[in-house]
């Protein structure tokens, strides 16, 4: 009966400050925090400071390291289905919003990570176990899509000023794309160190 409701009270939990951080992207967004004259930095600190502030909390504070090993590691890992949504860059790269040299790696990588989800998702449900191993790299390349992307996008950027009349990713700094950056990328990236997590204290779900 506790468990349950420690269950519960973490879902609850999450479910709000995800609220909470969806709605301050969104209103950092609309005042245009974020846009074509944006420095990177501020958008590598949209994803930084989120990453920054679980290592502290884990590393700092009991009550929030109990509460990431609470989090249900199939909820964790199914969630990841929704990378697919990457395949919506292949569709920008045909209007000619986006450039390929950045939107076909980082479309082929999400969807790669989405796609495989459930297999590994299914088989935490069916209590089928598999090699750990093969669990932490597919997080782990789920992780280096982002570092991809992020370097792939430096490199568009100073190709474009060099060649005037390039495609650049400026778009990805104005909503709703800017939404990717500052809000989609740090929720999956903290979802799969959470996993990660989970898996190096072997911690199993619940049956």
């Amino acid at each position: 009966m506790a468990a349950m409701f420690e269950r519960k009270m973490a879902i609850g939990v999450t479910g709000a400050v995800l609220v909470l951080w969806f709605a301050l992207n969104l209103i950092i967004n609309l005042l245009e925090v974020f846009g074509p004259t944006t420095p990177d930095l501020y958008v590598y600190l949209a994803i930084l400071i989120p990453v920054a502030l679980l290592a502290a909390g884990y590393a700092g504070a009991a009550g929030f390291r109990r509460y990431l090993l609470s989090l249900d590691l199939r909820l964790l890992t199914i969630v990841q289905c929704w990378r697919v949504v990457g395949a919506a860059f292949f569709f920008l790269y045909a209007f000619n919003v986006l450039p390929k040299l950045w939107a076909f790696p980082a479309a082929f990588g999400d969807i790669a990570i989405g796609v495989s989800a459930p297999v590994f998702a299914m088989a935490l449900i069916r209590g089928k176990s598999f090699p750990k191993r093969t669990f932490v790299v597919w997080n782990l390349l789920g992780l280096l899509d982002f570092v991809v992307a992020a370097v792939l996008g430096l490199a568009v950027g100073e190709l474009v000023g060099i060649r005037s009349g390039e495609i650049s990713i400026a778009p990805m700094t104005v909503l709703p794309l800017s939404l990717f950056p500052t809000f989609i990328v740090p929720f999956f990236i903290l979802v799969h160190l959470t996993t990660l997590i989970q898996v190096a204290k072997r911690v199993e779900p619940s049956r």
